[in-house]
């Protein structure tokens, strides 16, 4: 039976982020109709993950080669 590969990172990284279902779906809504790509979840957290270190301040404003 097929497997996504890294699914037991993806959950563990869930659990420990409190990252949800939802989030990433609404992220790969947002990274589809911003850019045009349909992304797999692990694509979409890490969109979530750029967007949520620029707003953090993690990422500044002046960087370059960030996606969102």
């Amino acid at each position: 039976m097929p497997k996504p590969l890294g699914d037991f990172l993806i959950l563990k990284a869930l659990a420990e982020t409190a990252g949800t279902d939802a989030e990433l779906l609404a992220e790969l809504r947002q990274v589809a109709a911003l850019e045009g790509a349909f992304v797999c979840p692990e694509g979409a957290a890490a969109f979530a993950a750029a967007r949520k270190l620029r707003a953090s301040g993690w990422i500044g404003g002046d960087e370059v080669g960030w996606c969102c």
